[in-house]
């Protein structure tokens, strides 16, 4: 059975407030935070009740389970095995005044046992610890703020705290007059009080410590987690397993600047009239019959992993509107879906595809997805239905249907295949998938 030890009158009102420790947010997206197991270590004694304090990389912490206003100190939730897992979060509490970082555990939280000494006396009776919930002195003597301390008494009093930029550097405040705050105070932790000469309050000499070796914990375990982002990001771009597909063309005859045999790398086409071509000093058009143009390439059957997807990808550094980023690659006619989590590209969709043959290729680069297109080319006598434009002509869409729209004139067969125009084509199931889900604004990367 969960027991629960009263604390009104040992615990103040708990406040949270959204402070990131470590260098720059964007880590906690990339790797996320210290993550361990609890074990049980000793009982704390808390008003003649017995509650389990548990341990991780030898400091202590009580289980409490209402991170608001918090009126009990609990055991964790029987479960066998019990569930001890934890993470080092983003965020600071409370504790009278004593503002404090947390474990985020199983239904609950874990508290260093040492920051509740800013509200009672702690005692290590033989292994176990006893807590006097009597010695609430300090919220009578001083107001302390994020941003100064105001001594409450008409008497002087002698501070030293620390402060959160600086947690092992400790500062001292000879005598503050009774009434008046001393603001040159960023975020103060009160560590000691002296009234009159004698010491009325202070703090446990191992809470800095213990907190200390946490964020250092936290610190080693964030740069391990970036170091094998980096690997793992240079090893996708060395990686041979996604080749761009360029069109290497050669002209034909003179034409616009250009010679005959001249090497150019083909970007697009308009069937029948022009190409777009490159050679190196931007795009240039040239008639349709003046360049030489290599048959497909053969498409890779061989499909990529996941993990070897999502390093590529998040290797790339490409942002998106929204929270999805589709990639088609061209290499193996597959259109990748993904979706933002905890700051990393996740595979969300992996679609077979048609892209442009080398006569009308399907342009690459980065686009977006611009329009939704229920339908066209009945004009024309065919049908293709879902489509998502990313690039004036160019769209997402399914295979071709006849022009009432009830039977195809192509199989599915041809996806996997350089089939189209220039369009990207899907399935028709898919295609319905990716019209009704994707959002326009969404970035598209064509390799």
């Amino acid at each position: 059975m969960k027991k629960a030890v009263g604390l009104m009158t040992l615990c103040a009102t708990m406040a949270i407030s959204n402070q990131v420790y470590g260098t720059e947010a964007e880590w906690l997206a990339q790797v996320g935070m210290l993550k361990g197991q609890m074990t049980h270590s000793k009982t704390v004694t808390i008003s003649d009740k017995i509650v389990n304090a548990y341990t991780y990389a030898g400091v202590d912490y009580l289980y409490v389970d209402n991170m608001n206003s918090i009126s009990t100190i609990d055991d964790v939730p029987v479960v066998f095995p019990p569930n001890l897992s934890f993470e080092f979060v983003d965020k600071t509490i409370k504790i009278g005044n004593l503002e404090t970082y947390y474990l985020q555990g199983n239904g609950g939280n874990y508290i260093p046992l040492t920051a509740f000494s800013s509200l009672c006396s702690i005692t290590l009776d033989g292994t176990n610890y006893i807590l006097d919930g009597t010695t609430d002195t300090l919220t009578n003597v001083l107001d302390v703020t994020n941003s100064g301390i105001t001594n409450l008494q008409d008497d002087s009093v002698t501070i030293k705290f620390a402060t959160d930029d600086n947690l092992s550097q400790m500062w001292y405040i000879p005598n503050l007059n009774g009434g008046t705050t001393y603001e040159d105070a960023d975020t103060p932790y009160i560590l000691e009080v002296s009234l009159n000469g004698q010491v009325i309050y202070k703090i446990n000499e191992t809470y800095l410590e213990q907190r200390n070796q946490i964020y250092d914990l936290n610190a080693s375990y964030i740069q391990e987690g970036l170091d094998k982002l980096e690997e793992a990001r240079l090893a996708a771009l060395d990686t041979d397993l996604f080749p761009a597909s360029i069109i290497n063309a050669t002209m034909k005859y003179a034409t616009n600047g250009l010679s005959a045999g001249q090497a150019v790398v083909v970007e697009r086409a308009q069937s029948g009239e022009k190409y777009y071509v490159n050679a190196g000093n931007g795009t240039v058009t040239v008639p349709w019959d003046s360049v030489s143009v290599p048959a497909n390439p053969a498409v890779q059957q061989t499909r990529a992993t996941t993990e070897e997807i999502e390093a590529y990808i998040n290797a790339q550094g490409i942002t998106s509107k929204t929270n999805y980023l589709v990639w088609t690659d061209l290499y193996r006619q597959r259109t990748y879906v993904f979706e933002k989590k905890d700051g990393w590209w996740t595979l969300y969709k992996d679609l077979l595809c048609s892209t442009g043959k080398n006569t009308t290729p399907t342009p690459r680069g980065t686009f977006e997805l611009t329009a939704y297109v229920p339908y066209f080319g009945v004009s024309k006598g065919y049908m293709c239905k879902n489509a998502v434009q990313f690039s004036g002509d160019y769209l997402f869409h399914s295979v071709m249907f006849d022009s009432t729209g009830s039977y195809l004139l192509e199989g599915t067969g041809v996806l996997g295949t350089r089939a189209s125009s220039g369009c990207i084509r899907f399935s028709p199931d898919e295609s319905e998938w990716f019209y009704k889900n994707m959002p326009l604004g969404t970035k598209v990367w064509i390799n």
